[in-house]
């Protein structure tokens, strides 16, 4: 019978994934002029 290592605190396994990021990546996808950067967005 094989035994599987444990996983400690530092390895990517026992890491949260990373939800914020993605949903950014997301928004920059749908809205690239929200994001860029050196361009006033407010419309007065």
């Amino acid at each position: 019978m094989t035994t599987i290592p444990p996983i400690g605190p530092n390895d990517p396994e026992a890491k949260s994934a990373d939800i914020v990021t993605g949903n950014i990546e997301a928004l920059k996808a749908l809205f690239p002029d929200a994001f860029t950067e050196g361009r006033s967005t407010s419309r007065c």
